[in-house]
């Protein structure tokens, strides 16, 4: 036992000894297995669209002549007869089939990018042992994308043969490519395009393969890895138990260190000093569970709120009636209306959100931290609870406004890192929070799109399933919180008048005093004006950025006819890029380049919004959106490590607490505002010119002196 414990002990603490190379190797087939999974679903997808969703791999099709009359040169009209599928007679596979195949590449997508943002998230020194050093599990994951990338390949494949054969019953066109004939007999296209061939075939078949290629590259490059590496711990078994056991003997007489006595400082190790606590990933998790089930609504969202459109006539009825003489005055159209209420609900939740952090902040100081995290928890679970038999919009309102005032939870995980980190450690303790937001992102809206793929929304609650599911989720994160996470705000170190800690509280709700940072004492006039000018350019970028950004979701559902999934996709693509920055390059940004990334983010996000507002299809909405992931990845949280440079330790929460109270307030304004230009003046407007007022605070930054 002695020797495997030993032998354990070297796979997880001996980095030096695994090939860098394989960890290169392991990154890039991860990176490839992402990107081909999102072509080979997105492809394959398209395929099935020209076929009217119908499941057309090993569909056994029935032809009929279609006669079409041409007009000739002599004046005459000469009738040819051509084939088309007959979608009744047609004996279509099972819808469930191609949705697996179709679906079965993003859950990989899914679970590489999480693999992938651990791989790069844990620097040297982190509490857990490092991907590249858990090389068995390693094999184990990789082993299980082959198996299921191979089968899903050969599935498709072996579907688009069966599709290939079925045209080549048909004599009048024969010798034609297989890629031409899916155009050919496409449901939606038309049948003379005969020129063109359809991109779909190739990207599905070609991808497929190359994501079999991926898998397979990592798991050959991490088998020969675990052969060396436990080839060279077997080497040095004998001595490292020898050791062990001495060092334990030894340690059996030594008397042991008072429970709670804390190891100054100067007596710790680099690596002890910079090691991520464990409570970071305690929050990490449950950050994660709150935000899967936060984000699974986004997609939902649209629907949602044409559901209420024409089936409520209470609240949603007299809401509509209030404003239709100045929408007919302004000429908006009606659909659009579910944009303004939905604006509306944002900027409600965002709202209660900024009136409830610094006053559960507050509460925390006095009572403690764990107590009040369980307390939102638990209103967050209660609102997905009344959301679940939300009938009327009445009780959708109060289901949203009882998750936005209990929505203290984020400022709260902030506090608690910022409790067991210190400054050393805080920047990759607070890169956890920035990728389980991009993993929230990333699943969430998957989750909520596929609960919305397969429910009947002519029926009454059909959001029952995604709201329980969420609350499920929103459970689970509480007994996770009750069993795991220790208090970190020690009884001494509390406030001991509540009242104090609620009047500092006052200070980060109040808007005057949150834009001249008066909760911040005895900083040096220079220091206040960059910090007051900060401020200003954070709450504009974010006031535009949250208004224009909250209103995409519409965007693609009335103007480009998105499904839930469709939109799913959109968010799991910006949501992959943006956690692959975070992990990768951001939070190993250079204190030179901080402020020069957060400026080229600033100006980056201009033609992203402008493309978006101005794309009349999706590759280019797809442009327009993959700026916008590249900007957001790095601003926020580059213009939160300017700030945290300002004040004394013990005034860091401070300033960066009136930082965030100035995001939360842009927040709860920017989503009506920009609901409001959407539907009074359209999208191409607001977003254009939404991304051109984005200068003004691009301009502010990159002038700014520190």
């Amino acid at each position: 036992m002695t020797i495997l414990c030993s032998h354990h002990r070297i796979v997880e603490k001996e980095p030096s000894k695994v090939n860098p190379r394989w960890k290169s190797c392991t990154v890039f087939s991860l990176l490839m297995i992402v990107s081909s999974c999102l072509v080979v679903s997105f492809s394959l997808h398209g395929l099935i669209a020209d076929y009217k969703h119908h499941c057309l791999l090993k569909a056994n099709l029935h032809f009929v002549p279609i006669a079409v009359e041409n007009g000739s040169d002599t004046g005459t009209n000469q009738t040819t007869v051509q084939y088309g599928i007959d979608e009744y007679w047609s004996n279509w596979n099972s819808g469930l089939y191609c949705e697996t195949l179709k679906n079965m590449p993003l859950f990989q997508g899914i679970c590489c990018t999480i693999w992938l943002a651990l791989f790069l998230v844990h620097g040297p020194g982190g509490i857990l042992p490092q991907p590249w050093r858990i090389v068995f599990p390693s094999l184990i994951f990789f082993l299980g994308c082959t198996v299921v990338s191979l089968l899903t390949a050969s599935f498709i494949t072996q579907g688009l043969r069966h599709l290939c054969a079925e045209f080549q019953k048909v004599d009048s066109v024969q010798g034609m490519s297989c890629a031409r004939l899916i155009l050919y007999f496409s449901l939606v296209q038309d049948t003379a395009a005969l020129v063109q061939v359809d991109k779909n075939f190739f990207l599905t078949l070609a991808f497929s393969w190359i994501w079999v290629g991926a898998t397979c590259v990592g798991f050959l490059a991490s088998y020969p890895t675990s052969t060396s590496t436990m080839t060279y711990n077997l080497d040095e078994l004998k001595k490292r138990s020898v050791v062990a056991s001495t060092s334990h003997n030894i340690s059996n007489n030594l008397k042991p260190a008072p429970k709670h006595e804390k190891v100054p400082e100067s007596g710790k190790t680099i690596t002890e000093i910079t090691r991520t606590h464990r409570t970071a990933y305690i929050i990490f998790v449950s950050l994660l569970l709150d935000l899967l089930a936060f984000t699974m609504i986004l997609p939902l969202l649209p629907s949602l709120l044409e559901y209420y459109r024409k089936n409520d006539n209470q609240l949603y009825g007299y809401l509509a009636n209030s404003i239709k003489q100045f929408q007919l005055w302004i000429g908006a159209p009606e659909r659009f209306t579910s944009v303004l209420f939905g604006g509306a609900l944002g900027s409600m939740f965002s709202f209660l959100q900024f009136l409830s952090s610094p006053i559960v902040g507050a509460l925390s100081d006095y009572y403690g931290r764990k107590p009040l995290m369980l307390l939102c928890a638990t209103g967050i679970a209660a609102s997905y609870g009344i959301w679940a038999y939300s009938e009327s919009f009445l009780l959708f309102v109060i289901a949203r406004f009882v998750g936005g005032i209990s929505k203290g939870n984020v400022s709260l995980c902030m506090a608690v890192i910022t409790d067991v980190s210190n400054q050393q450690n805080r920047g990759k303790a607070m890169a956890l929070v920035g990728i389980a937001f991009s993993l929230g992102f990333i699943a969430g809206p998957m989750i909520g799109a596929t609960f919305s793929r397969f429910s009947d929304k002519t029926g009454t609650l059909w959001f029952f399933a995604p709201a329980m599911f969420a609350m499920l989720l929103a459970v689970a994160d509480i007994l996770f919180l009750v069993l795991c996470l220790k208090e970190t705000l020690p009884k001494e170190k509390r406030s001991t008048r509540i009242i104090n800690s609620l009047s500092h509280a006052i200070d980060h709700i109040s808007i005057r005093a949150l834009f001249r940072f008066s909760a911040v004492e005895n900083l040096s006039q220079k220091d206040v004006r960059s910090l007051r000018r900060l401020g200003v350019t954070y709450f504009l970028y974010l006031f535009l950025y949250s208004g224009l950004e909250f209103t995409v979701t519409f965007l693609m559902y009335h103007k480009f006819g998105y499904t839930s999934i469709d939109q799913a996709k959109m968010f799991l693509t910006t949501g992959v890029l943006m956690a692959l920055l975070q992990g990768s390059v951001v939070r190993r940004l250079p204190d030179r380049l901080v402020k020069t990334s957060a400026v080229f983010g600033l100006y980056l996000i201009i033609p992203a919004f402008i493309i978006v507002g101005l794309a009349e299809s999706s590759p280019v909405l797809y442009l327009g959106m993959i700026l916008f992931a590249i900007s957001t990845a790095f601003v926020v949280t580059c213009m939160t490590t300017i700030t945290s440079k300002y004040g004394d330790f013990h005034q860091k929460g401070t300033v960066l607490g009136v930082f965030r109270s100035l995001g939360a307030l842009a927040r709860a304004v920017g989503p009506i505002v920009a609901s409001m230009a959407f539907w009074s003046v359209g999208a191409r407007f607001t977003y254009i010119a939404g991304g051109i007022l984005l200068l003004w605070p691009a301009l502010m930054l990159q002038y700014l002196k520190l």
